[in-house]
């Protein structure tokens, strides 16, 4: 269930362009990430909120490519064997709005 529903997150990643996530865990559920190699990055110490979690990210195209690499078959549920997601996918989704440089 928890594939599937990563498997969403994948989707409307791709769909906004999102390149990166950010993320407060439990250490279990980091652990738990990285069995099927999903691979957060933590940023600055654990802190206290509802309990002991850890803030984390994970850069999306370096992070999935890192999983296709390594699970290939985990990749491909979460990716739809690519479709959902890549850089050129994230690249057509919603644009950055930019500051006006006048």
């Amino acid at each position: 269930m928890r594939l599937y529903l990563m498997r969403g997150i994948v989707q409307v990643s791709g769909e906004l362009g999102l390149t990166h996530w950010c993320a407060i865990m439990e250490k279990t559920l980091l652990r738990l990430l990285r069995s099927t190699s999903m691979y957060f990055v933590p940023v600055g110490p654990a802190v206290e909120y509802q309990g002991l979690r850890q803030p984390a990210i994970f850069p999306l195209a370096n992070g999935l490519e890192r999983m296709r690499c390594e699970n290939r078959p985990i990749w491909s549920l979460l990716t739809g064997g690519g479709t959902l997601w890549s850089e050129d996918i994230a690249d057509r989704g919603t644009p950055h709005v930019q500051a006006d440089a006048a």
